[in-house]
C-alpha cells in the first residue's frame, strides 16, 4: 500500500510524537520526578527538534525540507 507524500508525512509526525512521549516518560521516571511532568520533557524535545530542523531544512520552516 502506497502512502503517498501526505501519508508519509503523517506517519513521520505520529512516530516523532510517540518517541517524544516515550522519552518524556522515561526521563521523568529516571529522574524520580512525577510522571505528570513527562509532557514538559516531550515539549522540550519538540522545541529542540524545531531548532535542529531550522538548520537542516529551510530557514523559514520548523520542519526539515524533503525537497
Amino acid at each position: 500500500m502506497a502512502l503517498g507524500k501526505f501519508g508519509k508525512d503523517a506517519a513521520e509526525r505520529v512516530a516523532w510524537t510517540a518517541a517524544q512521549a516515550a522519552v518524556g516518560v522515561v526521563s521523568a521516571e529516571a529522574l524520580g520526578i512525577p510522571v505528570e511532568y513527562a509532557a514538559l520533557f516531550a515539549a522540550g524535545l519538540s522545541l529542540v527538534k524545531v531548532f535542529i530542523a531550522k538548520h537542516v531544512g529551510k530557514d523559514d520552516a520548523a520542519l526539515p525540507s524533503t525537497e
